[in-house]
Parts: structure tokens; sequence; C-alpha cells
């Protein structure tokens, strides 16, 4: 192994291990929120809002998050947002008060983004210039892992210690572990290479199609409402599952154990999906995706019934953890086969952005239903019948004219 190799994969574990810190903020709310009720008397659809604010700075704060990395060293803006989300953290075991609560977690929001999705994706790139979706299968494994994890240790601290002191304990290894992991190690990318801006990309003679022509196509468009759809059904799973749980019957630990069994099951999708997609292409792992993740939604209807026993929810486990999240990370790769790579992370952007929406609206949306029916069973019907529907969907996407069109070199036009 070269010393150059050995310097990107110490990059690459150093910048996994510290998303794997700041991670778990995103998949303790689920944990946090029976407490927040109990204790102050807040409604589903209430005590949801945190998991709504969280969800919508990610995709607010994405676009300008990107312009800054653009801009700054990656270390920086890392460590800028690991120390946001320890210090909002810390606050937060302090309040008493829903709108404060619900403020905080929108730093912690912008503080996740900072810290962990958009600055690892671009230091994987930069560092992986082959193998990048094995290195990036990395990043995202070992990440994950975090929220796979967390939960457990988080739900014992709530239990004994109590919601407010296992904030705290949340906060201190982003400060210990997490914060000097970025500063020593993380980098843009390999010294001595300069950033390409946008005119040195279009030299470069990369394909597909520019902003305004992508935002007019019907497969970008399509790829929207699809990303829209299915961040609304996976978020409510991801954050009302424990809920769910403890509602039919479940101790608080053992909800918590199967959250994170599905959520390991995840670490493991990311590398079986990433395989099966440059062997089969992306639209047919999506499509397997949705349809086993549709089954999934029916098996947790079967949780609520005593005489099918633990089957449904060992399905459940087995089905969505491994395929949900695999979603995730292929509708990026048929973005670039369907638009091409010339404008791709700002494409990226925006359908994040619009993903969003759907993330945003999810919790809130689940806990009201919640509240009106008394029970989570008409939530899971309608997500699945959600899900199933995106099937429609991405059957009309298909490659833009012009997707692998290469842009005449801007140099040449000027001579001309």
């Amino acid at each position: 192994m070269t010393k150059q190799s050995w310097r990107a994969l110490v990059v690459l574990a150093s910048v996994a291990l510290a998303g794997a810190l700041v991670s778990p903020a995103n998949s303790t709310v689920g944990v946090f929120l029976t407490p927040l009720i109990k204790e102050f008397g807040w409604s589903h659809a209430q005590a949801s809002r945190i998991a709504t604010v969280l969800l919508l700075s990610f995709g607010v704060s994405g676009p300008a998050l990107g312009w800054l990395l653009d801009r700054v060293a990656a270390q920086w803006v890392m460590a800028t947002g690991v120390v946001a989300v320890a210090l909002a953290f810390l606050a937060a075991s302090r309040v008493h008060s829903l709108g404060m609560l619900v403020a905080l977690y929108a730093v912690i929001g912008i503080g996740v983004q900072a810290a962990y999705h958009i600055p690892g994706y671009v230091v994987t790139v930069n560092w992986f210039k082959r193998r990048r979706g094995a290195a990036m299968g990395f990043f995202l494994g070992v990440s994950t892992a975090g929220l796979a994890l967390a939960p457990t240790p988080v739900t014992r601290l709530v239990l004994t210690r109590g919601w407010r002191f296992a904030m705290v304990c949340m906060a201190l290894p982003m400060l210990a572990v997490a914060l000097p992991l970025v500063l020593v190690f993380a980098r843009t990318r390999p010294s001595g290479e300069a950033a390409a801006s946008d005119e040195q990309e279009l030299l470069a003679g990369v394909p597909g199609l520019e902003v305004g022509p992508a935002l007019r196509s019907i497969s970008f468009w399509m790829l929207a409402v699809l990303q829209v759809a299915y961040f609304i059904a996976f978020n409510a799973v991801f954050y009302h599952l424990v809920p769910y749980l403890i509602s039919i019957g479940y101790t608080p630990p053992a909800a918590a154990h199967i959250f994170g069994l599905q959520a390991l099951g995840a670490v493991i999708g990311f590398f079986i999906n990433g395989a099966l997609t440059d062997r089969y292409g992306p639209r047919k792992i999506i499509m397997v995706g949705l349809i086993m993740d549709g089954c999934a939604l029916i098996e947790l209807l079967g949780a609520g019934t005593s005489r099918m026993g633990l089957l449904p929810i060992v399905a459940f486990v087995m089905t969505w953890g491994t395929f949900a999240s695999g979603i995730t990370g292929m509708i990026p790769v048929l973005l670039a086969e369907t638009l091409g790579l010339r404008r791709f992370g700002t494409l990226l952007g925006v359908l994040h952005f619009v993903g969003a929406v759907g993330a945003a609206i999810s919790p809130v949306l689940v806990g009201w239903l919640v509240d009106v029916t008394g029970s989570y069973r008409i939530v899971w019907q309608l997500l699945a019948v959600l899900v199933f529907g995106c099937l429609i969907l991405l059957g009309l996407v298909r490659p833009a004219r012009g997707h692998d069109a290469i842009a005449e070199p801007m140099a040449a036009t000027r001579a001309g």
C-alpha cells in the first residue's frame, strides 16, 4: 500500500468514525419522544416537532454548506458542526419549554449536516478517485453504525438516569473524540490538488444537462416526487418505530433493541445495495427496495396482533433494515444516469432540499394521525400504499435527452 493510499484510508476512517459519533443525534429522537410526552404532557404531534425541525434544518442548510465547502477547508466546517451539536445537546438537557427544545434541535440539524453528511461525501469523493463506491459504502456503513448502536445505551440512560442526563452523555464523546479526529485528520482533498471550478469541469468534458434543462425534465421531477414520498415513509418509521412498539406492549429497552437491529441491517444494506447496483443498475435495486419496504410496513401491522408472535417483527427487521436505507444511496446514482454529471452537485442539492420537505412533514403528520385515530394502524396502511405507488413514479424516470452529451469546451468557443 502506498503512502497516499494509507493517508486516504486514515482520512476516511476518521471522518466515518466522527460521523458515527454525531449521527446518533438523529436516531435517538424516537427514544426521547415518549419521556418528553410523559414529563411535559405534550401530544404526539407537539413532541414530533423536534423531529420535523431537525429534518427541515437538514434540507435548508444543505445548499449553504455545499457553497461553504468550496471556500473553507472541510475540517473547519466539520469541527464547527461537532461543537454546535454538542453544545445544543448540553443546552437541551436544561430546557423546560417546547419552543426552546425545537430551536435547539434546529441547531442540531444544521450541525449534523456540517459535521457529517455533506463534508463526508465531499471528502470521500475527493480522496478516492478509484473505488469510490467501496469508499462511500465504508463511510456510510461506519457512520450508520452509530445510528444502529446508539438507541440501546441511550434508552438505558433515559430509564435509569433520565432523558436530561442522557443528552449530556451524548454530547461528551462528540467533544472528546469526534472534534479532535476531524481537526487532526479530516482534509478536503490530498495536498497539492487544486479545487476544480465549474469552468474547469466543463473544459474536462463532463457529460450531462445544465441546471435549467434538467429542472425542466420530467425525469427530475419524478425523482423529486419519489424522493419526497420515500422520505415521508422512511422518517415515519425512523422516528415513530420506538413509540409504536411501546404502544403495542414492548418495553422501552426491547423497542430500542429492535430499532438498533433494523438500523444495523441498514449498515449491511449499504454494502449489499452498492455492490448489486454496480451489477444490475440502480433502477432495479430501487424497485426491489420499494417492494420490500412496502411489505415491511404490512409486517408492522402484523406486529400488533398477539397471534403472530415475533414473526412480523423479525420479518420487518430483515426487510426494512436491509432495503430501506439502501434506496437513499441509489437515488443519486439514478440521478447521475438520468441527467448526467455536469451539474450533478447542484441537482443533488435541489433533490435533497425537496426531499427534506417530505422528511420534515412526516413525523408531525404521523403524530397527528395517531392523536386523531388513537392508533398507528392507519399510518402503516397509508404508508404502504404510498411506497407501492412510488413504483409508478420510478417507471417514469428515463434518461433525459442530452444526459450523455458533452458541452463544447469554452476555450474552443472563445477561439472560434
